[in-house]
């Protein structure tokens, strides 16, 4: 058919910049992305076959690169089609001419006016960046920063998207591979995260910042932040000159009142006190009132961030002082954020709603602890299942609870 008789290998036509796509070709293509949102299984197996096939073709991803950045007339939801098969593309080796043009590409679709485009964009440089290594391409990571001073929202929000999911999987990348600073697999981006990236991320976190770049630069910063790469006690680290102003942006945006944000700062501060104590010394117990009140944020995903510091902080004698004066307020606090929520029954197994017997009193068998039963009187359906293992705000608390009357005794009651 047309779309197997007329694609021909860039090369052919003289390289990737003489290149001019086929108008059947191209319409076929089009057509193809249309229906793969068609619910009709059979449409669905054919396009599937039919693109499986045509992405054999050496001109095939330069296609998707017309229809992703080059065809604004398009239907948004078809382009961002052709842009998710462009980063499965760029997870293979392909042509590096292609690879070029596609880079090229994707940069400026960080711009489109279109979020979900911007953010389709930024999935395909994350990828490229995995498959051959962040340090490979610096120029992306350099076009990004200068995007951040854009005063286009749209540009500064492509940007940081981008931004954000090259440092967290460039990270721990770092992370799992615990080579030498001066591996060039990883040389290039330490270098420049030292000297240009990190510098402008603190710059750009600052209180009176706008929200954009105070949330996505606190997020990207606790990319290298939980992953050791500022401070770890037992190890030397990558990234160790950021250790304090990482943890002064953590207190510069602790009074935020934006709530990722003030999630983003119990995650660095529970980090902090688990790898680091020693560097918030004289500042202990600003920082166990803070989270104590974090721990009462009406937002859960605050709370459940928050009540990640208890367990840490009760392993660190230093913290006890500050804690114990702190047991009156923190255990009702503690008790409140035990009952029941919305979450909890959202992830429960139906079966224990509608099948409830809260009513009916317990028999001795109900109540006899797990280990009372006989080997032989258990089955397969008293094996633990999948269900509750989510991790909840309820969870949290308990443990915190736990280790509060594990350290401090008689003293929480």
């Amino acid at each position: 058919d047309a779309v197997h008789s007329r694609s021909r290998a860039p090369a052919a036509m003289g390289g990737v910049g003489q290149w001019v796509p086929d108008e059947l070709t191209l319409q076929q293509s089009l057509q193809l992305l249309q229906q793969a949102g068609m619910q009709d299984n059979a449409v669905q197996q054919q396009v599937h076959q039919m693109l499986q096939q045509v992405s054999q073709k050496p001109d095939f991803n330069l296609y998707l690169v017309q229809i992703f950045a080059n065809m604004p007339k398009a239907e948004e939801i078809v382009r961002q089609r052709a842009g998710l098969l462009l980063k499965n593309a760029v997870n293979r080796d392909i042509p590096q001419d292609i690879l070029e043009y596609v880079k090229g590409a994707v940069l400026q679709m960080v711009q489109d006016p279109a979020r979900p485009l911007r953010h389709t964009a930024g999935s395909v440089i994350t990828t490229i960046c995995q498959r051959h290594g962040v340090s490979s391409w610096l120029a992306a990571l350099e076009t990004l920063c200068e995007s951040l001073a854009n005063p286009n929202p749209d540009v500064r929000d492509g940007a940081w998207s981008a931004l954000e999911k090259v440092c967290e999987d460039a990270v721990e990348y770092v992370k799992q591979l615990s080579a030498d600073p001066q591996d060039p697999r990883i040389a290039g981006f330490l270098q420049f995260s030292r000297t240009k990236m990190l510098p402008l991320f603190f710059q750009l976190v600052g209180p009176q910042q706008p929200l954009v770049h105070r949330l996505h630069g606190c997020k990207c910063i606790n990319h290298f932040g939980l992953n050791f790469m500022f401070m770890y006690h037992t190890m030397e680290v990558y990234l160790p000159e950021f250790a304090l102003p990482y943890i002064q942006m953590l207190g510069s945006l602790a009074t935020d009142t934006t709530s990722d944000i003030v999630k983003c700062v119990c995650q660095g501060f529970c980090f902090v006190v688990g790898f680091g104590a020693d560097k918030v010394q004289g500042q202990e117990a600003v920082l166990c009132n803070f989270m104590l009140q974090a721990c009462q944020h009406p937002e859960y995903e605050v709370r459940l961030s928050a009540l990640e510091f208890w367990p840490t902080a009760c392993y660190n004698e230093a913290l006890h002082s500050h804690i114990a004066p702190l047991l009156p307020q923190l255990v009702p606090v503690l008790l409140n954020n035990m009952v029941y929520a919305d979450t909890d029954f959202a992830t429960m197994d139906p079966a224990m709603l509608t099948d409830d017997n809260s009513s009916v009193p317990d028999q001795q068998h109900d109540i006899a602890p797990r280990s009372h039963y006989c080997k032989d009187e258990q089955d397969e359906d008293d094996q633990p299942t999948t269900w509750g293992s989510d991790w909840t705000v309820r969870k949290a608390a308990a443990s915190s609870l736990d280790n509060c009357a594990v350290r401090f005794e008689m003293a929480i009651l």
